[in-house]
């Protein structure tokens, strides 16, 4: 598919070279890769809800009369990193101490996140479908799967704001973004499509503006994405 790629007009661009290298660089971007970075926000939130979870189970509720695990007990915080996706991130890790053994509880979870793990295809295929599709909550759901954790490894709480994240991301106002180029590309997974629209700002930043679902890549897909981002405020 022919890229679509427009110029403000009456811009006024000081190093035309150094656009038109950003320019080149955002045409061979893995429009998975820029999916993926999008979400690791949410990947984070997911992985916080577990690891709390996790700990609620070894010692109980905060501040609750805890039967049975008077032995163990919340030790406070410290500095750690997981993997989302294939990209190491810092984290604050809970911890939990065995009072008798004198020794800390390892957490199962965090031991998980941090081996790396690339997202199947086919979960982030039905991501993606949820998101163009307008269903936050069902994208929501398969958000901790994507990431390598279990839907009930998360809580009903974390489900609703992230529903919440992502309809931010996709129905978000675009006027505030100075682009001076747009380029629609089309990523393919198995039969599904995902056209998606990547802004270039003055400054040189890539913008995921949005994508929608489709099965095939054509002149009128195209035209009625443009019309969805200008009704969102994206200027010419």
């Amino acid at each position: 598919m022919p890229k679509v790629l427009r110029i403000a007009k009456g811009r006024k661009i000081e190093d035309v070279e150094h656009v038109d290298n950003q320019l080149r660089e955002l045409d061979d971007l893995d429009v998975t890769v820029a999916l993926i970075q999008t979400l690791v926000p949410l990947g984070l939130r997911a992985a916080e809800e577990a690891l709390l979870r996790e700990v609620t189970m070894l010692a109980g509720r905060r501040y609750g009369r805890n039967h049975g695990m008077a032995h163990r007990i919340r030790w406070g915080r410290q500095r750690g990193s997981i993997y989302v996706g294939d990209q190491k991130l810092p984290i604050q890790v809970p911890r939990v101490r065995d009072r008798e053994a004198r020794t800390e509880v390892p957490l199962e979870t965090y031991a998980r996140l941090q081996h790396p793990r690339a997202a199947d295809e086919g979960i982030l295929r039905r991501l993606l479908y949820g998101l163009s599709c307008r269903d936050y909550r069902a994208c929501a759901e398969v958000v901790p799967e994507a990431f390598g954790l279990s839907c009930s490894s998360v809580s009903r709480r974390y489900i609703r704001a992230t529903a919440r994240k992502l309809q931010e991301l996709q129905e978000r106002r675009l006027e505030r973004h100075d682009l001076v180029a747009l380029v629609l590309d089309g990523k393919a997974f198995q039969d599904t499509t995902m056209v998606t629209a990547l802004g270039l700002t003055v400054h040189g930043d890539k913008v995921l503006l949005g994508f929608v679902e489709t099965s095939t890549e054509n002149a009128a897909v195209c035209t009625e994405f443009l019309r969805q981002l200008v009704a969102r405020g994206l200027r010419s």
